[in-house]
C-alpha cells in the first residue's frame, strides 16, 4: 500500500476566497460527479468554520477571463516533549525509525471506531489526532473517514481511556493529491458562467522528535464565459381575440386592460383625433 494524502482545508478556503472575493460561488455549483457533490455540501456545511481557518494564505490574480486562486497552509507543530525521545518500531524484521512521547497524549475509544483515537496537544494548542486503519484511504473517502472521526468525537459521546505514552512512526512526504475531479463544476453569476477548469494540490509533510509541519498549496483556476443566446427571427401573427393593457415604468400594475375581438379590427384614424 502506498502514501496518500489530500487536503479539504486549502480546496474551501479557494472556494471561499471566490465568493467573498469575486462573487462567485453565491448561486450555488453545478455538480458534474459524486465527489464536486461532496465538496460542495461539505463547503455550504462548514462555511463559518472556514472563515476561521486562519493558518492558510489566499491570494488571487486576474489574467484576461480566468482567475486564479492559491491557498497555501504551512502548519507546523512542536511537541509538549521539547525534543522526543528516539524510538523504533519493528514489524517483522523492519526497524522502522520512531520516537515516544510522553506528554500531552490522550487516547479515546470513540463509538462506531474499531481502534482507539490518539490526540496529541501541542506547544501552540494545535492538537494532531491518528487514528489506526487496516483499510488504505485515499480521495474523498479520505475526506469522509477524517469528518466522522472528528464527528464521532464530538457528538458520540467517546470513552477516555487514558492519558499515555505514545510511539510514533518518523514520516516524510511529498506527493501530488489528484483534485482533477473538481474541474467542470460551473456556477453563473453576473451575467458569466464560471468554469473550474484547473485544480492542482501539493501536499508536503513531515513528522519527527521535534514535532510535525505540513505544508499544502491548492490551485484553483476558473474560466469565465459570457453566456449569450441567439436570437431566433420569428414572426408572430395575432389572428385571434386578445387581451392587452398598459403598464407605467417601474409599475405592473395593468392600466386600461381590454379585450379585443373581430368587431373591433377595423381602419382607424390619427390618434391625436380620439
Amino acid at each position: 500500500m502506498a502514501t496518500k494524502a489530500i487536503d479539504m482545508a486549502t480546496i474551501m478556503k479557494a472556494l471561499w476566497n471566490l465568493r467573498q472575493g469575486h462573487a462567485i460561488g453565491h448561486a450555488g455549483w453545478q455538480v458534474g460527479n459524486e465527489n464536486q457533490r461532496k465538496v460542495f455540501d461539505l463547503f455550504e456545511r462548514y462555511f463559518d468554520e472556514i472563515i476561521c481557518l486562519n493558518d492558510i494564505d489566499c491570494t488571487a490574480k486576474v489574467e484576461g477571463a480566468r482567475i486564479i486562486v492559491e491557498a497555501i497552509l504551512d502548519k507546523s507543530v512542536k511537541w509538549l516533549d521539547g525534543i522526543a525521545k528516539d524510538e523504533t518500531i519493528k514489524i517483522g524484521t523492519v526497524h522502522y525509525p520512531a520516537f515516544k512521547l510522553k506528554k500531552g497524549c490522550t487516547v479515546f475509544k470513540v463509538e462506531g471506531f474499531e481502534c482507539p483515537l490518539l490526540v496529541i496537544e501541542t506547544k501552540s494548542g494545535d492538537n494532531l489526532w491518528l487514528m489506526m486503519t487496516e483499510k488504505q484511504l485515499e480521495g474523498m473517502e479520505l475526506v469522509r473517514k477524517a469528518f466522522e472521526i472528528v464527528e464521532g468525537r464530538r457528538l458520540r459521546h467517546p470513552e477516555y481511556i487514558t492519558s499515555s505514552d505514545a510511539i510514533i512512526p518518523k514520516i516524510d512526504f511529498n506527493l501530488k493529491p489528484d483534485i482533477g475531479f473538481l474541474v467542470g463544476a460551473s456556477t453563473f453569476a453576473s451575467g458569466v458562467n464560471w468554469v473550474i477548469d484547473e485544480a492542482r494540490q501539493e501536499f508536503k509533510f513531515r513528522m519527527n522528535e521535534e514535532g510535525a509541519r505540513a505544508v499544502v498549496k491548492t490551485s484553483l483556476g476558473v474560466l469565465g464565459c459570457c453566456v449569450s443566446f441567439e436570437t431566433k427571427k420569428e414572426v408572430i401573427t395575432i389572428d385571434k381575440p386578445f387581451i392587452g393593457f398598459f403598464t407605467q415604468k417601474n409599475s405592473g400594475f395593468p392600466l386600461a386592460i381590454f379585450y379585443s375581438d373581430f368587431d373591433s379590427w377595423k381602419s382607424v384614424g390619427k390618434l391625436r383625433a380620439l
